[in-house]
């Protein structure tokens, strides 16, 4: 149960301190000035089950009591959150030692959700059992220092500490290049130093690694960005890299540099890597639409969030069977005609590599390639249609015939005469006038 606040300078940092909840109130600004309170852990305080990280993962040692620390900083800037001392009473029931744990949240704590807010975790950044957090805070903003046992859980032990504040420092970031992944198959490995002023001190001695083999370690840059190359890689595994900023310092107020969280590298033979592909037909009358996915070897954590739709069809349902390397994706909800795009995102599931020291790591898999389906339904004709009424054509006369025309035995054509009786009796005459013709000329040859 957290003691009064007492003052370690004059010149106090501006802070609002509320400990176990109440607030006590500000002092005035100085950024070179520190705050320190302090408390006790005992039975009556409140407890919660303890994570180790950010990540939410118990730290296995069931329900603890904690305190809570609210403050904000009168200067946006490096800080330093330190727990100077600490003692346990214990009863005859507790044989663990003294042994502090500091979560630092932006906003308020929820115990019942660790993960919100939390911004960093510490046990043992003294370099004894007493935790230490060196980050960078803005000012204006109400943080909250959670203090906990590492390990003691809610019995009789009484656990009494003291924390202190104290700023400005410059704040050190330390991340992967970019173009840089955790994971990777040659080196180097490029990693990036940045300061928030210019420093002086830091070079390859202030770089520590460690892990499945023996490495080198460069360093370029200056004043407030650096640049390390670690390499020299022979062994796959993890390898852990730490920047002590102990030795680097402010070029104008000369004080130490805070002190940023490690990076784990993984060098791994091969990363791993998904495809996905349409299972039968690339066009389907019907749903649903069903995808095969395949990783490079098997996997943990694959599951129906890490599949990305698209296309035009509005698929909107996803699920996933399988294990290992080989899964099934159905995919449905179509709200219409189109395609049907599935893709996997990256980090989707992951691998364990081991090697090294510390836990294997999980490297998650490369994103894959978009497949694509065609949802054409077959439309069927409405039931109350009616059939189109059948036409009806005029009777058309047959076309006249034309006879063809009369010869005469002469050889010559006769005039048509449509049956006209004045004609047909000239055409008998002349034909008897022909037929006497042809007698006489018989007559004279005999």
């Amino acid at each position: 149960m957290p003691r009064s606040m007492r003052r370690a300078s004059a010149a106090a940092l501006t802070a609002i301190l509320a400990l176990g909840g109440i607030g006590l109130g500000a002092a005035a600004a100085n950024a070179d000035s520190t705050q320190t309170f302090s408390g006790v852990l005992q039975a009556g305080d409140a407890t919660w089950e303890r994570t180790w990280n950010c990540d939410g993962e118990s730290a296995g040692f069931g329900q603890q009591y904690y305190d809570v620390q609210t403050f904000t900083v009168p200067e946006t800037g490096g800080y330093r959150i330190d727990m100077t001392s600490h003692a346990l009473a214990n009863d005859d029931s507790v044989e663990q030692s003294a042994d502090g744990y500091f979560h630092l949240y932006e906003g308020a704590f929820d115990p019942t959700n660790p993960t919100v807010g939390c911004l960093a975790a510490d046990d043992d950044g003294t370099g004894s059992l007493r935790p230490r957090i060196d980050i960078g805070l803005t000012a204006g903003v109400t943080y909250t220092l959670v203090t906990t046992q590492y390990s003691n859980g809610a019995d009789a032990s009484q656990y009494a500490y003291t924390t202190q504040i104290d700023g400005l420092y410059p704040v050190t970031t330390f991340a992967p290049a970019a173009g840089q992944t955790r994971a990777f198959t040659e080196g180097p490995a490029r990693l990036s130093v940045t300061f928030s002023e210019p420093v002086e001190g830091f070079d390859a001695d202030d770089v520590d690694v460690f892990g499945a083999g023996p490495t080198t370690v460069s360093v370029t840059g200056s004043g407030a960005s650096y640049e390390v190359l670690v390499d020299g890689f022979e062994s796959y595994g993890s390898y852990f890299v730490r920047v002590e900023t102990r030795a680097v310092t402010s070029v104008a107020s000369g004080r130490p540099a805070t002190q940023p969280d490690e990076i784990t590298l993984v060098y791994v033979e091969s990363l791993p890597t998904v495809t996905i592909a349409p299972v039968g037909d690339t066009t389907i009358a019907t749903e649903p639409a069903t995808f095969a996915v395949t990783f490079s070897e098997p996997v943990e954590g694959f599951a129906a969030d890490d599949v990305v739709l698209g296309g035009t069809a509005g698929a909107s349902t996803v699920a996933v069977t399988g294990d290992e390397a080989d899964y099934v994706v159905t995919v449905g909800g179509f709200v219409g005609a189109g395609t049907v795009e599935a893709s996997i995102r990256a980090e989707a599931a992951y691998v364990l590599v081991g090697g090294g020291e510390g836990p294997p790591q999980q490297i998650g898999t490369a994103p894959s390639d978009t497949a694509t389906v065609t949802y054409a339904p077959v439309v069927a004709p409405s039931p109350t249609a009616t059939a189109p009424a059948p036409t009806t054509s005029a009777p058309v006369a047959p076309a006249p015939t034309t006879a063809a025309p009369a010869v005469s035995p002469s050889g010559g054509e006769l005039p048509q005469t449509g049956g006209s009786p004045l004609w047909i009796g000239l055409l008998l005459a002349g034909a008897l006038v022909a037929a006497g013709v042809g007698v006489r000329r018989m007559a004279r040859i005999r």
